[in-house]
């Protein structure tokens, strides 16, 4: 594990955070991290291990992220899927709001 692959999980961690919510919340396509196996995650770290990393090891010998730090950037990225997508943000906001709603439209304030 070396300080590049917390850097990198941290940048991945705030892209998914603010891309994640803006896709699910306002453009409403496809949910970025829907369930308990994100392919957005999983898609990027297979690409990142299937095509980046022989190419960075092919030009530069031990450029390439060791598999402990895959394993911590891909940790640290889908520690957001929780909150943006399934977890809070798609069911908090509605629950925190309905009594609010349902004590307007009841008692008529």
């Amino acid at each position: 594990m070396t300080i590049r692959a917390i850097i990198f999980g941290f940048l991945g961690s705030a892209f998914i955070s603010n891309v994640g919510y803006i896709n699910d919340q306002y453009i409403r396509v496809n949910l970025m991290a829907g369930n308990h196996l994100p392919t957005s995650e999983f898609g990027t770290m297979f690409m990142v291990m299937a095509v980046f990393n022989p190419l960075i090891g092919r030009f530069r010998r031990g450029w390439g992220p060791r598999i402990s730090g895959l394993a911590v950037m891909l940790t640290l990225t889908l520690m957001p899927c929780a909150i943006t997508s399934s977890g809070l943000m798609r069911t908090f906001s509605t629950t925190f709001i309905m009594p609010i709603q349902h004590n307007e439209v009841i008692v008529g304030r």
